[in-house]
C-alpha cells in the first residue's frame, strides 16, 4: 500500500497500518521525516486499543521526541500499554514509579508493575524483581523468590539472571542448596549470552577443578572468552596462564597483552603484573618509568603491594636523575 492507502486504512481502524505509517515518518522512509506525524499515527493506533502504539506514544513523551517531553504523559500511555498486556509498557511504568518521574514515587507499585512485566516475558523485569528479593530492597529478603525470578530471567535469555542464579548454586543457601553442577549449567548459559563474569567463573572452576575435572587448557578457553567480552578478570587470569605456561604455550608477550587489556579495564592486578613485566624487561623492553606508571595505577585501584613498588620505583628514578645531574657537572 502507498502512503494514502495506509492513511485510509489507519483511520478505518487498522492499527498495523498506523504502525507502518508512524515508522515511515519516524525513519523518513519514502516520506519526509517527521516525528510529530509519527506520534499522531501512534496516537490513532492507541485509540484503537493497540498496545504497541500506546507504548510508542509513551516512549515519545518520555524522550521528548515528536511530542513535548512529559513523564506524566509518558506514564499515562505506558499504563495503557501495560493494561493491554504489553510487557515493555509495564517495565517502563515500573521504572517511572521507582524513580518518581511523572508519578508519586512508590517502590511497591514499581515492583508490582515489574512483576507484571516479568509475567509478560520481559527478561530484564524478571532480573530486577529477582535482585530486589535477593537484596531485600523494598521487599522482605527471599532467596526462594529471587531464584524463581532469576530462573525466569535466564529462560528469557537475560544473561545476568543466569549468572546470579549460578552464583546462588555456587555459594549455596537456605533455599538453594549448593550444587556445582547447577552452577556450571547456569554459568554456561550466561557465558553463551556474553556475560563475561560467568565465563570467567567457568574458567576458575576448571582451573581449580571445582565440580569438573581440572583442566588449565579449558580454563584458558573460558578466560579468553571472558576477556573478549571485556571481562577484566578473564584478561588477567589468561595473562597469568601465559606467564606461567599453564594450559597454553608460555609467552610473556601474550601475557603482557592480556595484562595490558586487564589494566585498561581497571583491573588492579593486571596493572601490577604489567609493571613487573616492564620492570624486569620480560618481553625485551625494560622501562622503570613504565613500571612506575603501572604500579601507580594499580595502587590507585587499591592494590596495596603496588603502592610499595610505586614508591621504590619513584625513589630509584629520583636517584638515577640525581646521578645523571652530578655526571653532567
Amino acid at each position: 500500500m502507498d502512503v494514502k492507502e495506509l492513511e485510509e486504512a489507519c483511520i478505518k481502524k487498522d492499527p498495523e497500518a498506523c504502525i507502518t505509517l508512524a515508522s515511515m515518518y519516524h525513519e523518513g522512509q519514502d516520506v519526509e521525516k517527521s516525528d510529530t506525524k509519527a506520534a499522531d499515527y501512534y496516537r490513532i493506533g492507541c485509540m484503537q486499543e493497540n498496545a504497541e502504539c500506546c507504548f510508542n506514544v509513551g516512549a515519545l513523551y518520555d524522550e521528548g521526541v515528536g511530542l513535548p517531553q512529559s513523564y506524566k504523559n509518558a506514564a499515562e500511555f505506558y499504563e495503557k500499554a501495560c493494561a493491554l498486556n504489553y510487557g515493555d509498557g509495564c517495565f517502563n511504568l515500573a521504572s517511572l514509579y521507582d524513580e518518581g518521574k511523572g508519578v508519586e514515587q512508590s517502590s511497591q507499585i514499581a515492583l508490582k508493575y515489574m512483576q507484571k512485566a516479568c509475567h509478560l516475558r520481559n527478561g530484564e523485569a524478571c532480573f530486577i524483581a529477582g535482585a530486589k528479593y535477593d537484596e531485600g530492597e523494598d521487599v522482605e529478603h527471599s532467596e526462594a523468590k529471587a531464584a524463581e525470578y532469576y530462573e525466569q530471567a535466564c529462560d528469557l535469555d537475560q544473561g545476568t539472571g543466569c549468572f546470579n542464579l549460578g552464583m546462588m548454586y555456587y555459594e549455596g543457601g537456605e533455599s538453594v542448596k549448593q550444587s556445582f553442577d547447577e552452577a556450571i549449567d547456569y554459568f554456561g548459559r550466561a557465558c553463551e549470552l556474553e556475560n563475561a563474569d560467568a565465563c570467567n567463573n567457568l574458567g576458575e572452576m576448571f582451573s581449580d577443578g571445582k565440580g569438573v575435572e581440572k583442566s588449565a587448557s579449558k580454563a584458558a578457553e573460558f578466560f579468553e572468552t571472558a576477556c573478549s567480552y571485556d571481562g577484566a578478570s578473564g584478561c588477567y587470569n589468561l595473562g597469568v596462564l601465559y606467564s606461567q605456561g599453564d594450559g597454553v604455550e608460555q609467552s610473556y608477550s601474550n601475557a603482557k597483552d592480556f595484562f595490558e587489556k586487564a589494566c585498561d579495564l581497571d583491573d588492579d592486578k593486571g596493572c601490577f603484573n604489567l609493571g613487573i613485566i616492564y620492570e624486569m624487561g620480560l618481553t625485551g623492553e625494560k622501562s622503570q618509568e613504565k613500571a612506575a606508571e603501572y604500579y601507580q595505577k594499580a595502587c590507585k585501584l587499591g592494590y596495596k603491594d603496588a603502592c610499595e613498588e610505586s614508591e621504590e620505583e619513584s625513589d630509584e628514578e629520583a636517584a638515577e636523575e640525581e646521578k645523571e645531574e652530578e655526571s653532567a657537572k
